[in-house]
């Protein structure tokens, strides 16, 4: 995957709506958003990080630039993938014991 040489700044609580690649810091792509909202205390995506089923993550958008039409994280792929599962019904939103975990999670 060849990215744009020209990140742009759109990154914020509707950055992932459009089916983008999800990076990590390193560049290694992670995913692909599937849903992104915002709770009282931050923005967040779902992201499927899954190769051959489905596993949807949360991710906080804190920190995160768009690059080309792919979104980069300041995480390593491991910490992306090994985040707690989002819910079946993540599109509903981030409740507040999710929250508390991932903050954990991601050192927020």
């Amino acid at each position: 995957m060849t990215l744009s040489a020209s990140p742009r700044d759109d990154h914020g609580p509707d950055a992932g709506t459009d089916s983008r690649y999800v990076l990590a810091r390193s560049g290694a792509v992670v995913g692909r958003v599937v849903a992104s909202y915002r709770s009282s205390r931050a923005a967040w995506i779902a992201v499927d990080v899954g190769l051959l089923q489905r596993r949807v993550v949360m991710a906080p958008l804190e920190g995160s630039r768009v690059m080309g039409s792919d979104l980069v994280l300041p995480w390593d792929a491991a910490v992306i993938r090994e985040a707690p599962a989002a819910s079946d019904l993540y599109c509903f939103g981030v409740d507040e014991m999710s929250e508390y975990r991932l903050r954990r999670h991601y050192c927020l």
